[in-house]
């Protein structure tokens, strides 16, 4: 039997943490959840196989808590939520966050934002720009397995750090403000402010099974003591940990003129919508 109190189901934006903290609900999935082969962001349609879309994801998870009694670990960005969807035995569905609200009514929800949201737009912008310049160069860099060669996060022990580095020296992206890329970060907060947030922290939902969280505040104390059951806590040491890139300065690979050009424009929009939201600049 599902204990949906106790089974939490991660929202965040990107580059906001949500890898760091879905190790560790990884765990409470260990347990009695069900861990998918591939990647955990299973409503990021870039990330699907080929012929797989969201319908496909809810049938699986849907089949899955019907016939097996377990719920399928997924990392979900605030804007996935907002793809639409056609369902036709659930016409009244039109978007993604409708079918998820049903889905998930009851469950222990976590909300994960940044609060240092200048820095998140950087770094979005960073790996983003990395991403182009893998399309553009055809066959040599291909994004169908993208941690082969422009890994997003650091795992201890590994050489990933030193990996990006060799691609971006491969590759010699153009790191440069992107006009389309920034509006598509700026409605990833807005979605998660005026429609996720605002239906879990400020609407209907029971407050009391919510974690409302800054990844600021956050450490492997914490996370273990939230996620990680009992009776593993003891000495528990994470299998493959991710980790800061902790010797990759990211604006050294940007132009003086294109880090101020970036940091104007967000601040244009940071002064009138977010700022009071409890966002820091730096």
């Amino acid at each position: 039997m599902i204990d949906k109190t106790k089974t939490p189901i991660l929202i965040s934006t990107p580059r906001a943490g949500s890898h760091f903290v879905g190790q560790y609900i990884r765990e409470t999935f260990k347990n009695f959840g069900m861990l998918s082969p591939r990647s955990s962001e299973l409503f990021n349609e870039e990330e699907l196989q080929e012929n797989v879309r969201l319908p496909d994801v809810i049938h699986f998870m849907e089949y899955a808590r019907d016939n097996f009694g377990y719920d399928v670990l997924t990392i979900t960005h605030a804007s996935h939520l907002a793809d639409p969807i056609r369902m036709l035995s659930r016409p009244q569905y039109e978007c993604l966050f409708d079918w998820f609200k049903e889905f998930y009514d009851g469950y222990k929800i976590v909300i994960l934002r940044r609060k240092k949201l200048y820095k998140q737009w950087l770094s979005y912008l960073f790996h983003k720009s990395i991403d182009f310049a893998q399309r553009q160069s055809g066959a040599t860099f291909k994004l169908n397995m993208p941690e082969d060669v422009h890994p997003w996060h650091n795992l201890e022990g590994t050489r990933r750090e030193s990996m990006l580095k060799s691609t971006i020296a491969a590759l010699n992206p153009k790191f440069i403000h992107r006009e389309n890329l920034f509006q598509k970060f700026l409605f990833d907060i807005r979605y998660m402010e005026e429609e996720i947030r605002n239906f879990y922290i400020k609407g209907p939902y029971l407050n009391s099974n919510i974690l409302d969280l800054w990844l600021e505040d956050l450490n492997d104390e914490k996370l273990t003591e939230w996620f990680v059951p009992l009776e593993r806590q003891e000495n528990f040491v994470m299998q493959e940990k991710i980790l800061p890139f902790k010797n990759l300065k990211i604006e050294v690979y940007f132009k003086k003129e294109e880090l101020d050009k970036t940091k104007s424009r967000f601040m244009e929009f940071y002064e009138k919508e977010f700022k009071h939201y409890g966002y820091l600049v730096d």
